[in-house]
This record gives C-alpha cells, sequence and structure tokens, in this order.
C-alpha cells in the first residue's frame, strides 16, 4: 500500500520555454541511511484554455427573491494543437447551487476555436439568504492536456470591513486626506 510522504507542485510559469523538462528528486530519510532518486518528465505546453470571467460570475444582492440564472460558457482553445474536453465538474459543496448543462460528450476544440455548447446554471435554495451567497468556488474542465479551474464567483456587491485588530483599533484610519 502506497503511503503518500510528499506532495510535489510543478509551477508552469517557471518555466516560459517550451521544452522537455526533466530531472531527479532525490529524497532522503532523516537519519540519511537511505536516498532514493525518482526521476520526472514534464512538458511545457504553450497555450490556455480561455474563458470570460463574466459568464462565471453571478450577483445575488438584487433583493428580489432569487431565481435560476442560467449562463453560456465559452472556452477558447489557444494551443496548437485540437484539445478534447472529456468533462466539467464541481466540488460537491457546490452541487446544491449549480447544475452544468448541455455537455454530453467529450467536446473537440480545434486550435483558435471556441465551444458554447455548455452552461453554468444558478439555482439558489429556499433557505438561501444574500448574505450566505457569497462565495468563490471552481469549475473543473478535464481535458486531454490538462485539468483546467475556473473560478465561479457569487456576490452580493457589499463590501465587508475587516479591522486589522479590532480591540486595538475600533475605526479605519485613511491616514491624512486632502
Amino acid at each position: 500500500q502506497a503511503i503518500p510522504v510528499a506532495v510535489i507542485t510543478y509551477t508552469a510559469s517557471k518555466a516560459i520555454l517550451p521544452q522537455h523538462w526533466s530531472g531527479k528528486i532525490l529524497v532522503k530519510t532523516k537519519t540519511g541511511m537511505y536516498k532514493i532518486s525518482i526521476p520526472y518528465q514534464a512538458i511545457v505546453l504553450q497555450g490556455a484554455l480561455v474563458h470570460d470571467a463574466t459568464e462565471t460570475q453571478f450577483y445575488t444582492g438584487s433583493g428580489d427573491p432569487l431565481s435560476n440564472v442560467t449562463q453560456g460558457i465559452t472556452l477558447v482553445n489557444t494551443f496548437n494543437f485540437t484539445l478534447v474536453i472529456h468533462s466539467l465538474s464541481l466540488p460537491a459543496d457546490s452541487l446544491p447551487y449549480f447544475t452544468i448543462q448541455n455537455l454530453s460528450e467529450p467536446v473537440m476544440l480545434r486550435p483558435g476555436a471556441a465551444a458554447q455548447e455548455m452552461a453554468l446554471t444558478f439555482h439558489p435554495s429556499e433557505n438561501s439568504t444574500e448574505q450566505s451567497l457569497h462565495f468563490t468556488t471552481q469549475l473543473q474542465v478535464a481535458t486531454n492536456a490538462s485539468t483546467f479551474y475556473i473560478p465561479i464567483v457569487l456576490y452580493n456587491g457589499r463590501l465587508k470591513v475587516v479591522y486589522h485588530s479590532p480591540l486595538l483599533h475600533p475605526q479605519i484610519e485613511f491616514g491624512t486626506l486632502g
């Protein structure tokens, strides 16, 4: 049985050039008696799965009773190869509020092409209040190249003031204003 001993994160923004990256991860024990060398390889792909951020933002502060809202999601392939979208998914805690629509089979996106078939429906529950519907979650897009995460934002348009230290500074200090 495998036991996770570490988490390794690859930051693609550090590898700007489109090339193969490889190396070895050296694992040492606390006592230094054992050393394990794990080879790795990564390929940097130039491009992105682009989306319009306004398509995944939902305003909940209208004061009217909240109702279902469906917004189309457009995804554009800027890679130089065909991208296949296998699935869209949401975290479990977002499922009471959102439904993904119109994605029945894998969608093929040629370079520069856009997919507009998908939609996201926001459906507040009867117990939802304007204050409770103020959070951010992510839409996971699984493709043949990578897994992409698109932020989904529910907002009510109200600012929340957070004091640095409410015990020491019960008011906001803006300094000298002219």
